[in-house]
């Protein structure tokens, strides 16, 4: 007998099409002619849209339980990350032979933990031949297919392995074109193709530059970004200031002494607190990946309060640091620097560092912002190509925790999105990182060392709040007395103030180490005890003189 289940998509949670089937066989059997069939002689057909198995575990049995064979004929089956009951499942010969046929357009395989096949049809594995025609494998955990593999009595040809070695095939296979497409090149974003027009508002007026508020950055510790009094000490700054600001960024912050902000500066990292323009430096720790690998919070978020007390104490304000980018690879050339291969786990862990060390006054600059898997070809202005889904779940997972922990920096990538450079890419640093996550800090490029795309007049109209560069001349922005360009050069400097207003370069909250202070006083007596002792001689020798004059008189 064949027994058919129609429908446009078949849920099994607890109801739905596929559950009072699976009841009626479950009680009565199954009845043809008022007579009860055996259950060898049944096939089950099972033909819909969408089959959803997440909660087949819940089932006391599943359809047809003794079934000859079962066929599935669907676009898409969705086996979910609750695993199905091993003999339970929509059935098929319980430990006798059996032949099951999945014709599938697209599974989607979810955190394995049992055999796949094995729970959804209820079988003997070592007893089962697999047969699976398919277009597309989703198999999030897919290195435990290979139990599925190994347990199955045979596998045909156009079996699993089949399936994953295509799927691993088409995946690492280079591109057979590398040229970009018409629209591509239509939308690429350098230096040379730059137009002011398609980023400012022809209708905005020039912003007041120089005024003579008396407000100072100190005034404006933990007051909003949004708050009025922002505006009111932006105005005091000059364009002079705007410009040094946001173009003269490299390892360091620019003094501003209209509203008493000394020059800070910053140091690299992730491992430690080092810089090559500054020649004191801090323990190296264990690489990154190793602190993930120990999954522990509370650790990650102690060696961030550690490395903002070493900044404060060579007064570092900012650090280039943690390394927020995925191990898509095992032989990524700073793999080291990035805490996994997972977005969560590399965000909750960054999580927990970024708000040790911004709770203690740094201002950490995760980086790189974003899709930076690779260093080769990456000063090339390489193009990087994803589509939303992977950039949500895993990419930009790992820099959205550390964000919304509140971090007060980022630093962008070298490498394009698409065809736009990162660190001048709106979609990401505006729509993104600060309409979406709520960011107002500082927002500084990667080191500029390809002017011909890292455009600065780009960066500081999309998100940016400063430029990681070296040579710096008036030339850097064009029209750097239009209002345009003097607009998106004082949003950039909102931002960069807003972060340092609310770090030890304005607070001071970490205090001078005790070694220090003990240093200090050691230094005091000594001087002490040389000036007296200095005094004493003086004095010893002006009683001396006085007596051999009075000897020759």
């Amino acid at each position: 007998m064949l027994f058919e289940i129609f429908g446009a998509e078949l849920q099994t949670l607890y109801g739905g099409v596929i559950y009072p089937v699976a009841v009626a066989f479950q009680n009565h059997g199954i009845y043809a002619d008022s007579k009860r069939l055996c259950h060898q002689a049944v096939e089950i057909h099972i033909a819909g849209t969408q089959l959803h198995a997440v909660g087949f575990q819940n089932r006391r049995h599943g359809a047809a339980r003794n079934a000859g064979a079962a066929v599935v004929d669907m676009p898409q089956l969705h086996a979910g990350p609750q695993t199905l009951h091993p003999r339970k499942g929509v059935g098929a010969a319980l430990g006798k032979p059996v032949a099951v046929k999945l014709k599938v357009d697209e599974l989607r395989v979810g955190f394995l933990q049992q055999n796949v096949v094995g729970t959804l049809f209820g079988v003997d594995m070592t007893q089962l031949t697999v047969v699976v025609v398919v277009q597309k494998l989703h198999a999030l955990g897919l290195q435990r297919l290979t139990r599925l593999v190994q347990s199955c009595g045979k596998v045909v040809h156009r079996g699993f392995i089949a399936v994953i070695k295509a799927i691993h095939a088409e995946a690492t296979a280079a591109p057979a074109n590398h040229s970009l497409s018409a629209q591509a090149l239509a939308d690429y974003a350098s230096a040379a193709t730059y137009d002011a027009a398609k980023y400012d508002d022809p209708n905005a007026v020039m912003p007041t530059t120089g005024a003579n508020n008396r407000l100072k950055l100190a005034d404006l510790t933990g007051v909003a970004y949004d708050d009025p009094k922002w505006e009111q000490l932006l105005d005091e700054l000059t364009v002079n200031d705007l410009f040094s600001l946001t173009a003269d960024g490299g390892y360091h912050t620019v003094g501003v002494e209209s509203i008493g902000l000394s020059a800070t500066e910053d140091c690299d990292g992730p491992t430690g607190v080092h810089s090559n323009y500054n020649p004191a430096a801090g323990p190296s720790y264990p690489g990154t990946v190793m602190l993930a690998c120990t999954w522990n919070q509370p650790l990650a978020k102690a060696r961030g309060e550690q490395i903002a007390k070493e900044c404060a104490e060579i007064n570092c304000a900012g650090w280039y640091a943690p390394a927020m980018n995925i191990h898509r690879s095992a032989f990524g050339g700073r793999n080291f620097e990035y805490y996994s291969e997972c977005g969560v786990l590399s965000g909750l862990t960054a999580a927990a560092e970024v708000s040790g060390a911004t709770e203690n006054g740094l201002i950490c600059y995760v980086k790189h912002f974003a899709f930076n898997d690779q260093d080769n070809y990456r000063q090339n202005n390489i193009c990087t190509w994803l589509n939303e889904q992977s950039a949500r779940e895993i990419y930009l997972k790992a820099f959205e925790q550390p964000i919304k922990a509140g971090g007060m920096g980022v630093m962008t990538s070298m490498n394009a999105v698409g065809p736009v450079w990162a660190g001048g890419c709106k979609a990401l640093l505006t729509n993104i990182l600060r309409d979406e996550w709520g960011f107002h800090g500082a927002v500084i490029t990667d080191a500029v060392v390809s002017a011909w795309y890292m455009d600065g007049n780009l960066a500081i109209r999309t998100g940016g709040t400063k430029m990681l560069a070296f040579n710096i001349t008036n030339e850097f922005y064009r029209d750097l007395n239009s209002v345009g360009t003097v607009t998106a050069m004082r949003n950039a400097a909102h931002g960069t103030l807003y972060a340092l207003a609310n770090s030890f370069a304005v607070t001071r909250a970490v205090s001078v180490p005790k070694w220090v202070k003990t240093t200090y006083a050691v230094d005091a007596v000594v001087a002490i005890i040389l000036v007296a002792w200095e005094i004493c001689a003086i004095r010893k020798y002006r009683k001396a003189k006085k007596e051999d004059e009075d000897t020759e008189q």
